[in-house]
C-alpha cells in the first residue's frame, strides 16, 4: 500500500499510482493536465517534453532536464523539474550576479517502456515553493530559437545584417515570442565564435582576408608584433583601380572598429559616374607616416599602369604631403564642401542672418569665378563690401586661411584648367562612409568589417559591369542627334549627356549673345566644349572612351612561380643556417595565417572623430618636416 500525503498542494506519485487517486488529483485546479499525463504514453520523449511544456506554461512555469539516466547504452529515464529548482551558489567572482533558483521541489520522472517503446510519466512530486508566473519572459528557456529560427539567423548573420535588424525581422515573424534583442546578438557572438574555430583575432582576420580574394599588407611594432597598419583592397577593386585610375579620393572616418583606429577609405570614379571602392586601411594614427605606407601600397597595386591624373583631400597637411610624395604629378584637388562648412564654422558668427545669405552669395560667386581676372575683380569687390560694413576680420580669416595659399585647389579659375571629370569634393568618399556603416556598428571586430566590404566591392562591380553594356547597348531618346551618331556605343551615357548639355549652351547662349566659350568643359573634362563640339569624336579624353575593366596599360600578370621560387631559394642559400630558418619561418607565417603570431591592434583611447586643435599642429610641424 502506497501513502500519500493528504494535501492539496502535494501529491506523489509512484509506479503502483492506482488509478482511483486521479480524481483526488483533478481537483488541483492548476495542475490537474498534468496528472493526466499518467495516462498518457507518447512514442518518443520530445513529444513528451513538449506536451509537459505546454501544460507548464499554461499554468506559469517552466519545465526543464535536470539529468538522464541510459538503460542498454540508451536514454531509459529522465528526470524533469521546474527551473527554478535547485539552489543559487555565490561565488567570489560573481557577487553581482542572481539567480531564480529557490530549490523547488517539483519533478516528473519519464520513463521509457522497453517491451513497447513508448514514453510515460511513472513518478513526481507536483508541488512548488514559489507563485506561478504570469509572464515567462524573463525565462531564458522560452525564450530559446526554434531550428528554423536559428537557421535564419544564421544565414542574416552570413550576409551582415545587424542583430537589431534580425531581431525585428523575426518579431514580424510571430510577434507572441518572448525573444529580447539581447537574445540574438548573444546567438550572432556565438555564430561568430564559432566561425573563428579557436583562432586568434589575427589568425581569424588574415584567414578571411585570404579565403575571400584579398590583397592585404600589415605592418608591426617592432619587437612587439603588434600590428599598426592594415591595409587591404579586394580582386575585384584591383580590377577597376588599374581600369580607372585617373580619379582618386580619399578620407578617413571613424567609429568603425572596436579598436577606435581611424578607416581610411580610398574612392575612384568610373566614366558612367559611377564610384568604387579602391582600397582600405586601418592605421593607428593619422601622420604622415602612416599616409606615406598606404598610398604606396595604392601605388604598388597599379604596377606599370598609368597613376592618377587628380587627387582629391580635405585640408589634411599630412594627407596632402603624402599624396605630394608618393604621386607628385598628381594635380592635387582641396574638397570646396569641406572649406565651405569651414568658413560657416568660423565666420557665420559674424552676421545677421540677412547679411550671412549676401556674404555666401559673394563667396560662392568668387569660387566660381571662370578665369583669375573675373576671381581678382570679385576678390576686390568682396574685400571692399567687409570693410564698409566693418568686418575686415571675417575678409581676413578667409583669405589668410584659404584664399591665399590654396586658392588654386578649390578655385574654379584654377582647377578648371586642369582635369578633374567634374570632381570638386569628396562626397563620394562621404557617401562611403555612410554606406558602410548601413553594415558596420560602431564596436565591430575587423573580421566583419572585411566581410561587409567584401559585399560592397561585389555589388559595386555588378552595378558598374552593368552601366558598360548599356553605355553599349542602350540608345537613350536625348542621344538621338546627327551630332552624337557616331559616338553612340563608344562612349559612356555620362559623356553624352554632358556633350548635350555643351551643345545646347553653344545654341541658347554663345550665339545667341555673341560670347566666348572659356572651353571650360574641355580643360576640366576632356569633352568638347563649345567650339569644338562640331568635331566631337577627336577631343574626347580617353576617360571617357574606356567601357570595359581591361588595364589602362596592357602588361603580363602571370607569375612564373618555378622560377621566381628558384630567386628566393637562392637567397635563403646565401644566408647562415640561423638566418635560413628565421626566413623560412617568416615565408611560412604569411602561406599559413591560421599560425600566426601577430597580436591585434592596441585600442586607441580618447578617439573623438575630427582631431584636436593640439592635433592639428602636430600634423603641421610634422608636414613642415616632411617639406623639409
Amino acid at each position: 500500500m502506497v501513502d500519500t500525503v493528504d494535501t492539496e498542494e502535494t501529491v506523489i506519485i509512484s509506479n503502483s499510482f492506482p488509478r482511483a487517486l486521479l480524481t483526488f488529483i483533478k481537483t488541483i485546479r492548476t495542475l490537474e493536465d498534468m496528472v493526466v499525463m499518467v495516462d498518457m504514453v507518447f512514442n518518443f520523449l520530445d513529444e513528451l517534453k513538449k506536451r509537459i511544456q505546454e501544460i507548464a506554461n499554461a499554468d506559469g512555469f517552466v519545465i526543464v532536464t535536470r539529468r538522464s539516466k541510459k538503460i542498454g547504452g540508451r536514454t531509459g529515464r529522465v528526470w524533469l523539474e521546474c527551473d527554478r529548482g535547485g539552489e543559487h551558489q555565490t561565488t567570489a567572482t560573481l557577487r553581482n550576479a542572481g539567480s531564480k533558483k529557490t530549490g523547488c521541489p517539483f519533478y516528473l520522472l519519464a520513463v521509457r517502456n522497453h517491451p513497447y517503446e513508448t514514453w510515460e510519466i511513472k513518478d513526481g512530486i507536483i508541488e512548488h515553493n514559489h507563485e506561478l508566473c504570469e509572464d515567462l519572459s524573463a525565462h531564458a528557456f522560452v525564450r530559446r530559437f526554434t531550428p528554423s529560427e536559428m537557421k535564419l539567423i544564421e544565414q542574416l548573420t552570413a550576409q551582415n545584417i545587424e542583430p537589431r535588424k534580425i531581431f525585428q525581422t523575426l518579431r514580424k515573424q510571430d510577434p507572441d515570442r518572448f525573444h529580447v534583442q539581447k537574445d540574438v546578438q548573444n546567438v550572432v557572438a556565438k555564430i561568430r565564435a564559432e566561425q573563428r574555430q579557436g583562432l586568434t583575432t589575427m589568425q581569424s582576420l588574415e584567414s578571411m582576408l585570404i579565403n575571400n580574394d584579398f590583397i592585404y599588407e600589415t605592418r608591426e611594432e617592432p619587437g612587439t608584433e603588434i600590428v599598426t597598419e592594415i591595409f587591404f583592397l579586394h580582386r575585384y577593386s584591383r580590377d577597376m583601380w588599374r581600369a580607372f585610375p585617373h580619379v582618386m579620393l580619399i578620407d578617413a572616418t571613424y567609429k568603425t572598429n572596436i579598436y577606435n583606429m581611424p578607416f581610411i577609405q580610398i574612392v575612384g570614379v568610373t566614366p558612367t559616374n559611377k564610384s568604387f571602392i579602391i582600397a582600405h586601411a586601418v592605421v593607428s594614427k593619422e601622420q604622415g607616416d602612416n599616409f606615406v605606407w598606404v598610398l604606396e601600397r595604392v601605388k604598388s597595386m597599379l604596377d606599370d599602369c598609368m597613376e592618377p591624373r587628380v587627387i582629391l583631400t580635405d585640408r589634411d597637411l599630412a594627407l596632402m604631403g603624402a599624396c605630394a610624395k608618393v604621386f607628385p604629378d598628381a594635380y592635387r584637388l582641396l574638397c570646396r564642401w569641406h572649406i565651405q562648412q569651414n568658413v560657416m564654422k568660423h565666420c557665420k558668427g559674424a552676421f545677421t542672418d540677412e547679411d550671412w545669405e549676401k556674404f555666401l552669395s559673394f563667396w560662392g560667386t568668387l569660387i566660381e569665378s571662370p578665369s583669375i581676372p573675373i576671381y581678382e575683380y570679385h576678390l576686390r569687390n568682396m574685400r571692399k563690401r567687409l570693410v564698409e560694413c566693418k568686418r575686415s576680420r571675417v575678409f581676413n580669416c578667409v583669405y589668410d586661411n584659404w584664399l591665399k595659399d590654396y586658392k588654386e585647389m578649390f578655385v574654379f579659375a584654377w582647377t578648371d584648367k586642369r582635369r578633374n571629370f567634374g570632381n570638386r569634393t569628396t562626397n563620394r568618399v562621404e557617401s562611403q562612409h555612410a554606406n558602410l556603416k548601413r553594415y558596420v556598428l560602431d564596436r565591430s571586430s575587423l573580421d566583419h568589417v572585411v566581410g561587409c566590404v567584401r559585399d560592397i566591392v561585389e555589388t559595386q562591380f555588378g552595378e558598374i559591369r552593368k552601366t558598360f553594356r548599356e553605355s553599349i547597348e542602350k540608345r537613350m531618346n536625348h542621344h538621338k542627334h546627327p551630332m552624337f551618331q557616331h559616338l553612340l556605343g563608344k562612349v559612356s551615357h555620362t559623356a553624352l549627356d554632358l556633350s548635350r548639355g555643351e551643345a545646347i549652351r553653344k545654341l541658347d547662349v554663345l550665339e545667341r549673345f555673341h560670347s566666348s566659350c572659356g572651353c571650360q568643359m574641355w580643360y576640366s573634362c576632356g569633352l568638347p566644349c563649345a567650339c569644338r563640339i562640331e568635331k566631337a569624336s577627336e577631343d574626347i579624353d580617353v576617360f571617357w572612351r574606356k567601357l570595359n575593366f581591361q588595364s589602362c596599360k596592357l602588361i603580363d600578370d602571370n607569375v612564373d612561380v618555378v622560377e621566381e621560387l628558384n630567386i628566393v631559394r637562392q637567397q635563403l642559400e646565401s644566408h647562415p643556417p640561423a638566418q635560413q630558418k628565421s626566413l623560412m619561418s617568416k615565408i611560412k607565417a604569411v602561406l599559413t595565417p591560421k599560425k600566426s603570431t601577430k597580436k591585434p591592434p592596441v585600442v586607441q583611447q580618447n578617439t573623438r572623430g575630427r582631431p584636436t586643435t593640439k592635433q592639428v599642429q602636430q600634423r603641421l610641424d610634422e608636414a613642415s618636416r616632411i617639406d623639409e
